[in-house]
């Protein structure tokens, strides 16, 4: 009789132990929140934008985004604050948004810095936490470029075409020429420190 108690009891602490390792597998399903910064893209001025997508199918516990920039750390948002706007585009997916740039983040400064996004989430029955992040490093520019038309005499005859060479400090800004509403962006000229832009 002792032997059968015995017997069932180590029968049912399997069927526990297999239940309890059964529920710790599907709680495990799908993993740490991923999270993609979508801008600012690698440069940020005086004015931009912070754009992220976090990808997690239950409730986020914890949301949080950071700068980092010259040892110093800024938060710029936190889960419940609101210094952004947080919608839920689908039953997966969030999108956090806020303005980024010196005049709405004034403790920028010239130079390297770095955004970290980091997300939480309880899995199914909260029987584990799965924590991820992202990050993305930038460059903070508070100065204008600056741009000096290299070539002269410029004249764009009726039906014809004309041709600007000009240099532009930082090299890798966007640029080109505007006549009356048209713009025509320019690109670098081969073996030499200068843009050219075609136009007419």
């Amino acid at each position: 009789m002792i032997k059968h108690v015995m017997r069932f009891f180590a029968g049912l602490l399997l069927v526990v132990a297999v239940a309890i390792g059964v529920l710790y597998v599907v709680a495990g399903r799908g993993g740490p929140p991923r999270i993609t910064i979508d801008l600012p893209s690698r440069v940020v001025g005086q004015s931009g934008t912070f754009d992220a997508t976090v990808e997690t199918p239950p409730a986020l516990t914890a949301l949080t985004v950071a700068l980092e920039q010259n040892g110093r750390t800024t938060p710029l948002f936190s889960l419940g604050g609101p210094s952004a706007t947080v919608t839920r585009t689908d039953a997966n997916h969030i999108r956090i948004t806020r303005p980024f740039g010196k005049q709405s983040v004034p403790e920028l400064q010239a130079g390297g810095a770095r955004i970290i996004v980091s997300a939480t989430r309880q899995s199914f029955l909260k029987l584990r936490t799965f924590s991820g992040s992202a990050s993305k490093d930038l460059q903070v520019r508070l100065e204008p470029p600056r741009i000096a038309v290299a070539s002269t005499h410029h004249h764009l005859n009726h039906g014809g075409s004309e041709m600007v060479m000009y240099q532009v400090k930082p090299a890798d800004v966007q640029s080109g020429v505007r006549v009356g509403d048209i713009e025509y962006p320019g690109f670098p000229s081969l073996g030499a420190a200068t843009r050219i832009r075609p136009f007419g």
